[in-house]
């Protein structure tokens, strides 16, 4: 399966709680969604034998849904948190639809012309925020 993607080198490798530009997986399968959108880094993991990359990514959406009562949400709306974050319009991080995927070409894309798919970080409020939100979430599989 390595050959099917293409990594980036690991000097690259995005850091935990990063933002990034990702195609989501839209199913099950391990395939690039067809729309690139903001993802939340939520840990970061290195092959043992290829050094090759993967990260574990929080679906993000700008559709927040502010008239439901979300469980396990990181909605990211103050001005200064979106600037430092990259991202343009407020948006919402599924802390509980995240995928596990390469960290390759195929799934991570710049932003805007951008160098790489990394485009902010999450701001010390918005870190704060994700710590007390992931003290209710169900344990990893």
């Amino acid at each position: 399966m390595v050959g099917r993607w293409r990594f980036y080198p690991p000097t690259t490798t995005p850091n935990r709680l990063d933002i990034v530009w990702c195609r989501f997986p839209e199913s099950e399968l391990l395939d690039p969604g067809p729309k690139a959108r903001p993802g939340l880094i939520r840990r970061v993991v290195r092959h043992p034998v290829s050094s090759h990359v993967g990260v574990e990514i929080a679906y993000g959406t700008s559709n927040l849904k502010l008239d439901r009562a979300l469980a396990h949400q990181l909605i990211i709306a103050h001005p200064f948190d979106l600037v430092e974050a990259g991202l343009r319009y407020p948006t919402r991080f599924d802390l509980t639809l995240t995928k596990l995927l390469p960290w390759s070409e195929e799934f991570f894309v710049p932003l805007r012309g951008g160098a790489d798919p990394v485009i902010g970080r999450l701001s010390a409020i918005n870190r704060m925020d994700l710590a007390e939100l992931a003290k209710t979430l169900p344990a990893r599989k």
